[in-house]
């Protein structure tokens, strides 16, 4: 949000400073590029000497406005090259504004992140932690945007735990976006990472949608039975110590899913 608070306020300035000297140098020169002849009359310089008829003569050549001409002059290219040098200037703080958007990080982001780097380099069955059994499930709907970013975080944090000591129990339901194919591409993964205590459930219409998700009670049922899904397996297994769990809401912080396991 730091990124966006800087980025939107100096790119709108720019480009309203921008249209506006484009305007103002299109409708009106400046004062100094131009200057006024004496007024003279006509008939009567025509009837003086020959250089005043002359002098007139090359004078309405090149304007002439109700009796009095003008001459232009070449503007001073000082004013544009300053206007060029303070939109570079804003251009540039836009572009830092933007750049600090799309590369924020909590400062508790990369707390933990050298340890878990040292675990995906170097993966393990027993994993880096305390050797507790960690049971990690999640529920998911219409979440593609999460997806990519929380399934990264997770593959880092199962090798931190040793995937010798996990079970991943997800389930995705009634999506019309790409999360069951992103779940699918996963659970093959997870086969790869060596974590055979798994269950990931797409596509799954076991617990009935509420035609009207509106009302509290309606969605409270769906999500609660959806959720006793999820931790069916735990009915069967033993031995867990920790249950590491995602609910149907938005993106975590990093730091809170990091923090989790090292507690």
């Amino acid at each position: 949000m730091a990124g966006v608070t800087v980025a939107w306020p100096v790119t709108r300035f720019t480009l309203l400073s921008a249209i506006t000297k484009l305007r103002i140098n299109h409708r009106k020169l400046p004062e100094a590029s131009y200057h006024r002849l004496e007024t003279i009359d006509v008939e009567e310089a025509l009837l003086s000497d020959d250089d005043t008829a002359i002098d007139l003569t090359d004078d309405l050549a090149l304007f002439k406005e109700g009796g009095r001409s003008t001459v232009s002059s070449s503007p001073s290219p000082w004013p544009r090259l300053h206007w060029w040098l303070r939109l570079s200037c804003y251009l540039g703080l836009a572009s830092f504004g933007l750049y600090a958007y799309a590369t924020f990080e909590n400062a508790r982001d990369f707390e933990y992140r050298p340890q878990l780097n040292e675990a995906v380099l170097h993966p393990r069955g027993s994993g880096y932690g305390k050797g507790e059994k960690v049971f990690i499930a999640a529920m998911f709907h219409r979440n593609e945007d999460v997806l990519p970013f929380w399934i990264e975080q997770m593959n880092r944090v199962i090798h931190w735990i040793g995937t010798d000591n996990v079970y991943v129990s997800v389930l995705e339901s009634y999506s019309n976006d790409t999360s069951a194919e992103l779940l699918d591409k996963w659970n093959q993964q997870l086969e790869t990472m060596g974590v055979s205590q798994r269950r990931i459930l797409t596509r799954d219409t076991s617990v009935v949608r509420p035609k009207l998700m509106t009302t509290d009670i309606h969605r409270m049922e769906f999500l609660v039975a959806t959720r006793n899904r999820v931790l069916e397996p735990l009915e069967t297994l033993e031995g867990y110590d920790r249950l590491l769990f995602r609910c149907a809401c938005e993106q975590l912080p990093l730091y809170s899913i990091h923090s989790s396991i090292f507690q």
